[in-house]
């Protein structure tokens, strides 16, 4: 029994109603991996000391090639020590995208976990939902972090790939343009807009079926990856639908948020700079907050979706 887009929605919505708990623990994720990330970029701001930084200030280059030679010269006398920041940077670095996999495989372990649990179809009963426990969360973080570790990595590849192509395509047009005229720049640039429009829209839907899938009992990233662009494939509908919802409710939330920012900046910042620094970042933790409801409930539907398509 195939689940329609509103059954998705259903169940999704019954899954962050029974599992609010993901919702905090989602924050938790963001506030952690973002902190764990400045503190590694600080390493070698922090190794390099006041000082050189502060020669920058005065630093007027006129050409790239006095930019190569003023970078090697600042460098030089503090390559080994800025060799060892960099290195602790990657590692810190490591540590946070672990740590992000590690929220991930315990968050979608709980989701599907439900969708395992509840009946098909339409919820009946959000109660049916509920396998949240904290230890739940952590077993099913320990069991698939290296599946997750593994999707988000050829993530990554696939992303820089497809910005590589992107460059690609504008230097093909700016070429295109010298060689050709304007006209043909235009021809160029069109053509290419829109296969790479269509390929983004892909990614992102791949990004979102798939993570779901990698917790499932038979997913790996190789297999959920495929079984997710077949979904794609089959149920283009549903999934346009559906990533049209909670891409507008994500919207909505930002929306809703920007009079509050917009409020901030009408403070004097040179008077008052650590109270609108400290406005600011509650303002953002409040927004991630409501944004992880969102996220919670629209990963919710995708496991529906994903569960539904694999269901023997």
């Amino acid at each position: 029994m195939k689940s329609s887009a509103f059954d998705c929605i259903s169940r999704g919505l019954a899954t962050l109603r029974a599992n609010w708990q993901l919702v905090p623990l989602i924050w938790l994720q963001n506030v952690l991996v973002v902190a764990i990330t400045v503190a590694g970029a600080l390493v070698p701001v922090v190794v390099l000391g006041t000082s050189w930084w502060a020669g920058l200030e005065e630093w007027r280059p006129t050409s790239l090639e006095e930019v190569w030679l003023d970078f090697v010269a600042a460098v030089q006398p503090v390559a080994l020590p800025l060799s060892v920041a960099l290195l602790a940077t990657g590692v810190v670095w490591l540590l946070a995208f672990l740590l992000f996999c590690w929220f991930q495989a315990g968050f979608f372990g709980v989701l599907m976990a439900a969708e395992r649990q509840a009946l098909p179809g339409q919820p009946r009963d959000w109660r049916l939902f509920r396998t949240f426990t904290l230890r739940d969360f952590a077993g099913w973080g320990r069991r698939w972090l290296w599946r997750y570790f593994g999707f988000w990595n050829l993530y990554l590849l696939v992303v820089l790939a497809w910005m590589l192509v992107v460059l690609l395509a504008v230097w093909g047009t700016v070429a295109g343009g010298q060689r050709w005229g304007g006209p043909a720049a235009a021809g160029i640039g069109c053509g290419a807009a829109l296969p790479l429009a269509f390929s983004l829209v892909v990614l992102a839907a791949w990004a979102w079926l798939t993570p779901p899938d990698l917790a499932r009992e038979e997913g790996s990233v190789g297999r959920s990856s495929r079984r997710a662009l077949e979904v794609i494939t089959r149920r283009p509908g549903a999934v346009l639908l559906l990533g049209l919802v909670f891409v507008a409710a994500s919207l909505f939330v930002a929306i809703a948020f920007a009079p509050l920012g917009a409020v901030l900046s009408f403070f004097d910042i040179r008077e008052q700079l650590v109270a609108y620094l400290v406005a600011q970042g509650v303002l953002q933790l409040l927004q991630w907050f409501v944004s992880g409801a969102v996220s919670t409930a629209a990963a919710g539907a995708a496991a529906a979706l994903m569960w539904s398509e694999g269901r023997r």
